[in-house]
């Protein structure tokens, strides 16, 4: 007779019991987790962005001489250093549409930014500018503002992903501010 009684408590418990489906909205599960495709797409993919003279002025990324990476018609990497400062040279990309400051890794000044440079930002960002052994390219007529371009690979990396572009290194006196 026990056995009854404890069985029938445990059943009238059960048919007491609010279902699962009809919990209230507070007391919903946990959001499903989000897919590989979903997490990829909220990382950044490293989309190299152009950099206009106002974005240099406004991060202040002037100096008296400096180098730019160029694709074509794009500047895609600038960077400052002053002829009598052997510190190193402050830089700047544009990443998926946002500016990011970086600065020279070492020291060298504009010696050191000419000859090709590695530079790091926040975020484990780092930017490489390598020069070909085919370096210079032979422009008609020559550059009035300084060594002729070189042709270089930037390297952008950020964690696990990197993108590699080829360009050309230009390097010379810089414009006014």
């Amino acid at each position: 007779m026990k056995h009854v009684i404890a069985a029938a408590a445990i059943l009238t418990l059960a048919a007491c019991a609010e279902p699962i489906e009809d919990r209230d909205e507070g007391e919903a599960d946990l959001p499903p987790l989000p897919t590989a495709a979903e997490l990829s797409a909220q990382r950044p993919t490293l989309v190299p962005g152009v950099i206009d003279e106002a974005l240099r002025r406004d991060r202040n990324v002037m100096g008296e001489l400096g180098c730019v990476f160029r694709r074509g018609n794009e500047t895609l990497f600038a960077a400052a250093a002053n002829s009598v400062s052997l510190e190193g040279a402050e830089g700047l990309v544009v990443l998926d549409g946002q500016p990011q400051e970086i600065q020279m890794d070492g020291s060298g000044g504009y010696n050191s930014l000419q000859a090709a440079a590695s530079f790091t930002g926040d975020d484990g960002l780092t930017v490489e500018i390598e020069v070909s052994e085919a370096a210079e390219i032979r422009e008609t007529p020559a550059p009035r503002t300084g060594p002729a371009p070189m042709e270089a690979t930037m390297t952008i990396a950020r964690g696990e992903q990197s993108v590699a572009i080829d360009g050309r290194y230009e390097c010379g006196p810089q414009p006014d501010a």
